[in-house]
């Protein structure tokens, strides 16, 4: 059997379930080359069909215009990339002399670093050739292994990733044929019996390297996994690459590359051969490089897997330098100093190679705006145009009370820096400034951090743009002139891990960012009927002289846009409602994308909205979601929303009983009083500028202290406007300048009773029935849209709903949400 390809066939397809539509696949052209010997031979076509179950399984296959041509007598190479050996010398295409110059062939060396394409025939591409040593963008190759004899050094492990202890389910050997080309390293998991192994089994490969000096080393591999057909879907299988014990983060995950199962019976599954890069800032000294594979369950001896590994480089990256690392590995931070901005004494020390702030906490708020701790690296004040790179780990519980975290940099003072700050408990990431004290957002998205992994956070300052990577992936871009240089700092409002942190030059690396949109967002909302128009903008740095940017809307390449002129921006016009992906990439003079190897030059953005809601749902701790110990529901399946509590549940079903994209903003912050919503107010609505709707559920804290607010339930609308001073600062005047305020804004205000809390004295009881008889009035005399949701009475009824007398529990949340829902549905104000 012969093919153009890596396989016995010329085209495949599976079969995708019972009931899917017939796949036709049209036409395909196919040419194969062969070496014959002179005589007769024989042709044949067809297809093969691994097995059918019904009698509706049937496959045709149709063939026509069949050529067959004769090549004889060559005494060169005839062609240089069809695969075959024309002049029968043994050497094929670019690896024969006859080819040198033709197409993308470099006969003896590869000197073309950057094309992606392996010119010199020796199976190795660009910077995985040693022949481009310190050529462009690769570096001082250090280490290369091939494995064409045995493992060179590297030694096998079991259980080496995710904690396993399941070493009868985990090998490794070294194999001459299964690399990519000639021998490999292989890790071997599952399978042996028919025993469940619920809790993982993993394997890997390491070995130790060093470095002179403080450096940006790149890592490249190849890897592949292949897993047979009987896995099911919550069985999965991961290739891990780990420096220094910790696996290497990018993409948004902790691993490279992962397959899960699809069920009994079904074919094996096979990555092929995979290709990875990574730059890690690695300190002067010794290092370990570890990879190999994890396997989350098997249940069968008919579930194994099969991970191979080759051609491994370790090189010095020639295009960013160190300006300084600290891994904290010296058990000092002798260079950072403690500045606690909310005026709460905080823990700050390290322990055990990272460094750590450990009282539960360190937080304030300047209005809507987040202070804690922070510590500066007080060798940076000069600090310009740079690459900043960090990992952050949360050290709270997701149930908890404080985890907001994140990097201050072109820091000059406690009232003027940039902040990248993420919470997961509040549902933000967010990319702000402060100047004169004055805080302002540049992006934003309702997405907090995992607490899965550590969190990698990456910043390119270049002039006034500003590049923001989390895990690898890009999240926003933003052009400010305000703060030219200044230190960085790291900051936290809880319990946190900082580990490897470092400063570089900023190389020639192309790079781009969408911004705005952000992916994950309401880009334009519902307010006008559609269709919409939909205008994109993108930041790039050391872009190509006569190089622009191509904008893709859901993988339309006959609508693209392309624009050769800073700023690089676009409108697509007639877009429908709806969630769209939008792919951005460097081109070329001639629309061809630049391809680079460091991958930085494309961005995609998903979950875009067009022609969807945006809510805030403002509040207190009950808002923000403490207590909330179930984290399944903590992200809308949109993943528009990823925090806790109410807020990802009611957006979740929203946006399904309307089949329109929706966002509900986490606002909730612990201790908030009906004062202190009413003082953010206006600083929230300026950070979703195009917000519908307002939830409000406030008034737990108001009873606190030794002077309650008072709740007005005797003012009446005169006598506010009259400006009677018995109720100013009363709850009713706080509540009713919310809803004034919002209405202002065109923003629909929905309010909701206060819940029945039964860890207060009966004096607070009646007290917060009172807030409750003033949250009715007001319904009823600025003939709010929606009825407010009786939650006392709900949860009076179900205080087993309560986890602490206060805080709802994981279905008290989704009551909140439900209860919600049903008012706002039968509002109609979503129609």
């Amino acid at each position: 059997r012969v093919n153009p390809g890596a396989s016995d066939y010329v085209f495949e397809a599976c079969g995708t379930g019972d009931g899917v539509p017939d796949q036709i696949f049209g036409w395909q052209q196919a040419t194969v080359n062969v070496v014959l010997t002179a005589g007769t031979h024989t042709l044949i076509v067809g297809g093969y069909n691994t097995k059918k179950t019904f009698t509706t399984e049937i496959t045709d296959i149709y063939i026509d215009k069949i050529t067959v041509i004769a090549q004889s007598g060559a005494t060169t190479e005839t062609s240089c990339t069809d695969g075959i050996d024309n002049d029968g010398d043994g050497f094929t295409d670019c690896l024969d002399s006859d080819c040198d110059g033709i197409s993308t062939c470099e006969f003896g060396a590869e000197t073309s670093c950057a094309d992606g394409i392996d010119n010199d025939g020796d199976g190795f591409t660009d910077c995985l050739d040693s022949d481009c040593d310190g050529i462009g963008d690769c570096g001082t190759v250090l280490y290369h292994y091939t494995f064409e004899m045995n493992s060179e050094g590297f030694a096998y492990s079991d259980d080496m990733f995710r904690s396993t202890s399941n070493s009868a389910y985990a090998s490794g050997q070294y194999n001459g044929t299964i690399g990519y080309a000639g021998g490999g390293l292989q890790v071997n998991l599952g399978g042996i019996d028919d025993s469940n192994i619920i809790d993982g089994m993993s394997g890997g490969w390491a070995q130790d390297f060093s470095l002179t000096n403080d450096s940006v080393a790149t890592i490249t591999l190849r890897y592949r996994i292949e897993i047979s057909g009987e896995y099911e879907p919550d069985e999965c299988v991961q290739a891990i690459v780990a420096v220094d014990g910790e696996p290497v983060i990018g993409n948004d995950t902790d691993y490279l590359f992962e397959i899960c199962g699809t069920g009994d019976g079904s074919p094996p599954q096979d990555s092929g051969w995979q290709e990875a890069s990574f730059d890690l800032s690695l300190s002067a000294g010794s290092h370990s490089l570890a990879f190999g594979g994890w396997n989350s369950q098997k249940t069968t001896v008919l579930e194994s897997a099969n991970l191979s590994f080759d051609d491994v480089t370790i090189s010095l990256n020639s295009d960013e330098t160190i300006i300084f690392i600290d891994d904290f590995s010296s058990g000092s931070a002798e260079q950072w100093s403690v500045v606690d901005d909310a005026g709460v004494g905080s823990t700050w020390q390290v322990s055990a190679g990272k460094y750590r702030q450990t009282s539960t906490r360190v937080d304030n708020y300047v209005k809507s705006y987040h202070t804690g701790s922070f510590s500066v690296y007080q060798n940076g004040f000069g600090l310009t145009d740079c690459k900043i790179i960090v990992e952050a780990d949360s050290l709270e519980t997701p149930a908890g009370l404080r985890d907001s975290l994140g990097v201050m940099f072109r820091y000059t003072d406690t009232n003027n820096y940039y902040r990248l700050i993420v919470s997961r408990m509040q549902g933000f990431t967010r990319l702000e400034k402060r100047s004169g004290g004055v805080f302002e957002t540049l992006a934003l998205n309702g997405r907090g951090f995992t607490y899965d992994h550590p969190l990698k956070i990456e910043l390119v300052l270049s002039d006034s743009d500003i590049f923001i990577y989390l895990n690898g992936i890009p999240v926003f871009s933003a052009s400010d002139p305000d703060h030219a240089y200044g230190s960085i700092a790291l900051f936290t409002q809880g319990p946190v891990a900082f580990d490897n942190f470092s400063v570089l030059n900023l190389g020639a690396t192309p790079r781009l960012i969408v911004s705005p949109p952000t992916a994950y967002s309401i880009a334009v909302n519902d307010d006008l009927s559609g269709p919409y128009a939909l205008t994109v903008n993108a930041l790039t740095q050391s872009i190509p002289s006569n190089a622009g940017v191509q904008f893709t809307l859901d993988g339309d390449m006959l609508g693209a846009i392309t624009t050769y002129t800073h700023p690089f921006t676009g409108t697509f016009g007639n877009v429908a409602a709806g969630d769209h992906t939008l792919h951005a990439e460097i081109v070329d003079q001639m629309g061809i994308p630049i391809g680079d190897l460091a991958k930085k030059d494309v961005d995609q953005k998903q979950h875009i909205g067009v022609g969807g809601k945006v809510i805030i749902a403002g509040g207190d701790s009950i808002t923000n979601g403490v207590g909330d110990e179930f984290t399944a529901n903590n992200s809308s399946s949109d993943e528009r929303n990823v925090s806790r509590g109410y807020t990802p549940i009611l957006e979740e079903a929203l946006s399904g009983d309307i089949a329109q994209p929706i966002i509900v903003h986490n606002e909730g912050i612990g201790g908030a009083t009906s004062a202190k919503l009413r003082l953010r107010l206006d600083e929230t609505i300026d950070r979703y500028p195009n917000t519908q709707f307002l939830i409000a559920i406030i008034g737990s804290n108001d009873i606190s202290g030794s002077m309650p607010t008072l709740s007005g339930v005797t003012c009446t609308e005169q006598m506010f406007l009259d400006g009677d001073p018995a109720c100013v600062g009363t709850f009713k005047d706080n509540v009713r300048d919310i809803i004034l305020n919002a209405i202002a804004e065109d923003i629909t205000p929905i309010l909701a009773k206060i819940p029945y809390r039964n860890d207060i004295s009966t004096e607070d009881h009646a007290l917060i029935q009172e807030y409750n008889e003033v949250i009715g009035d007001l319904w009823f005399e600025h003939s709010l849209d929606v009825i407010p949701p009786d939650l006392y009475t709900y949860f009076f009824n179900n205080q087993g709903q309560l986890s602490d007398g206060l805080h709802p529990t994981d279905d008290g949340y989704r009551q909140i949400a439900e209860q919600l829902r049903t008012a706002i549905n039968s509002s109609g104000i979503l129609d």
